[in-house]
């Protein structure tokens, strides 16, 4: 359980260190201008000349927990812990978590973290083994992970209060008299705010901190208030994640603009496609995935059931007449063949058709195969394309010319 007695101690010119990124204190970011959200009454950044007091040393598992109140809608970018001996220096020490949890009920916070943007939306804002070396300072975390690959940027609206805890990993009750080098988080002197600072012990749980504490913990979160973010798709993740233009650039993500949000903005759809013939390709597949066939993308979540797919119309011949623009299906019907993509009876058009008559002048011969030659490679829903029939495979190739020699002469 953890241990209480109430020396002062002046902390003149701490310095701020930064084990997961060396930042200013109070920087100004391409998101905006980072504020602090406190309990406590020191100022907001270094160096600091009031004194603090050292009322608590926990035990490895307990915690000091702070209740803050997100004074806008914004991203919190950073965690700022005053990491402080009674004495002239602090052991190095690695502590179990700094967890950012939804409120719950003072003095228990809920088992539910707030959510970070990465590396997906909802990722639980864990920053587990957070380590301390031997300078008394503020520790500012900035990252989820040791690697610094994962920003810390969690979205918070105005009036959100959320539990700010820190979960000791090491005994700090165990210096002996008079405690002077023992690490923990100090409180300020100025009365401990209701139902704001809370611990967890062992035993006794989740207990209001001021029955025993004149002041309130100095843990601290930064943020950005305003519409600083937006929807940033990510190719390499296929994730959709609410940051900033900065945060989405640094990722190699497209920026979709201020206000946009994840919850309904789509960034990479997924649906069925509707082929040129009018069948559907229930895939799902992405629109790029669709074009590449040729086809029309017919919607993010649809499937073969809703697509809609347009029924393509051409020609109808009925041997030497032309019966008119019809779908494929009402051609075969009338026993016809069906001439694509042609889409109007007249002097350019003479039934019979075959498709191998790519300029339809009822004989197919050089100037089919010129024109062939000059529709050569890559093609979506171009005359030259004529295998397999009807629709072509969207590429003019040995297949097509090949069709073209092999039915030389007149249409039948």
């Amino acid at each position: 359980m953890f241990r209480s007695f109430a020396p002062r101690a002046a902390l003149r010119h701490a310095r701020m260190t930064l084990p997961a990124m060396m930042l200013a204190a109070c920087a100004s970011t391409a998101m905006g201008q980072e504020i602090v959200v406190k309990n406590d009454n020191l100022p907001d950044n270094p160096p600091f000349t009031q004194p603090v007091g050292f009322l608590i040393y926990f035990n490895s598992g307990e915690e000091a927990n702070s209740w803050l109140t997100a004074p806008c809608d914004g991203t919190i970018v950073a965690i700022d812990i005053l990491w402080m001996a009674s004495g002239a220096s602090a052991p190095i020490s690695l502590e179990n978590a700094i967890t950012l949890y939804q409120p719950g009920t003072f003095p228990t916070h809920s088992s539910t973290p707030l959510g970070n943007n990465f590396p997906s939306p909802g990722t639980p804002v864990v920053l587990e083994g957070p380590a301390f070396d031997q300078g008394n300072g503020m520790y500012e975390f900035r990252f989820l992970d040791e690697t610094q690959t994962i920003p810390l940027s969690v979205p918070v609206t105005a009036g959100q209060t959320f539990c700010l805890s820190f979960e000791f990993g090491e005994d700090h009750s165990n210096a002996g008299p008079p405690y002077g080098s023992v690490p923990t988080i100090p409180i300020d002197l100025n009365g401990c705010t209701s139902q704001k600072n809370g611990i967890f012990g062992i035993p006794g749980g989740f207990l209001n901190f001021c029955q025993f504490s004149s002041g309130d913990f100095i843990m601290r979160v930064k943020m950005v208030c305003g519409p600083a973010t937006g929807a940033c798709c990510v190719p390499a993740t296929q994730q959709c994640a609410n940051v900033s233009a900065a945060t989405c650039a640094a990722f190699n993500g497209t920026f979709q603009g201020l206000g946009t949000n994840c919850t309904t903005f789509v960034c990479f759809p997924m649906g069925a496609c509707c082929l040129e013939s009018g069948q559907c390709t229930a895939g799902p597949m992405s629109p790029a995935a669709c074009q590449a066939l040729g086809g029309t993308f017919a919607g993010n979540g649809t499937t073969c059931g809703t697509a809609n797919c347009t029924q393509p119309l051409g020609v109808c011949c009925a041997g030497s007449v032309c019966a008119g623009v019809t779908t494929q299906a009402a051609c075969s019907a009338l026993g016809g063949t069906w001439a694509y993509p042609v889409n109007s009876c007249g002097t350019a058009f003479a039934c019979p058709y075959c498709p191998e008559d790519v300029v339809h002048d009822g004989t197919v011969d050089v100037n089919d195969l010129l024109a062939v030659i000059t529709a050569w490679g890559p093609c979506n829903n171009c005359p030259g394309d004529i295998a397999p029939t009807p629709f072509g495979n969207n590429m003019v190739d040995v297949n097509d010319l090949l069709a073209v020699i092999t039915n030389w002469g007149t249409c039948p």
